[in-house]
């Protein structure tokens, strides 16, 4: 993942606030008109000790829309370099994360501090 304050000084990258034990704030992309709000975070796992960098995206004041696979491969490239892979997992539906507060349209990009080279064999 790319420095906090290589992400912060992004000129795609504004609002910024300290919360909920990360970093949130609004990127818009060159180019575009919409906003994306979004918050940045690394996840620890209490059972594996596991930690993960973890960016939710949804798009500002919408309940409606998603952003889509071209939106989310921008965003990548705001919070990781070219050569890190980062995945949007789907999981068991037990372990669904539908959303932050009244947000449903919220896309999930993650990657283990360290890579994911670390869990191939």
């Amino acid at each position: 993942m790319r420095t906090i304050d290589e992400i912060r000084t992004n000129p795609q990258v504004f609002d910024w606030e300290n919360w909920m034990n990360g970093h949130g704030g609004i990127v818009q992309l060159k180019g575009q008109k919409k906003e994306f709000n979004f918050i940045c975070t690394v996840d620890k796992d209490e059972e594996t000790g596991n930690e993960m960098e973890h960016v939710s995206v949804s798009i500002t004041n919408s309940n409606k829309s998603t952003p889509t696979w071209k939106d989310m491969c921008r965003i990548k490239e705001i919070f990781w370099r070219d050569d890190e892979e980062v995945h949007q997992i789907h999981p068991k539906a037990e372990n669904y994360l539908h959303g932050v507060g009244d947000l449903e349209n919220v896309l999930h990009l993650w990657r283990p501090v360290g890579g994911w080279g670390q869990f191939e064999e």
